[in-house]
């Protein structure tokens, strides 16, 4: 079995939703790092490697409908 956490991008603007996501994945032992909008969360994907990305439909700037990335 691997010590490897799974990490996960959650792309969110409001505060309240992003800590009550971190907490729960964290307490899920995954590794979590929050963006406050879907700009932000695209460059952390060209940047880093996550597992999974909870992208929220409607955030300011760049939203989760025109946030897409392929590898």
């Amino acid at each position: 079995m691997t010590d490897k956490k799974y990490r996960v991008l959650v792309v969110e603007d409001e505060p309240s939703i992003c800590q009550v996501c971190l907490r729960t994945l964290e307490g899920m032992g995954l590794e979590v790092t929050i963006a406050i909008n879907g700009q932000i969360g695209q460059a952390l994907i060209q940047q880093e490697t996550f597992d999974l990305c909870l992208v929220d439909i409607r955030t300011p700037i760049m939203n989760g409908k025109t946030c897409t990335h392929t590898h």
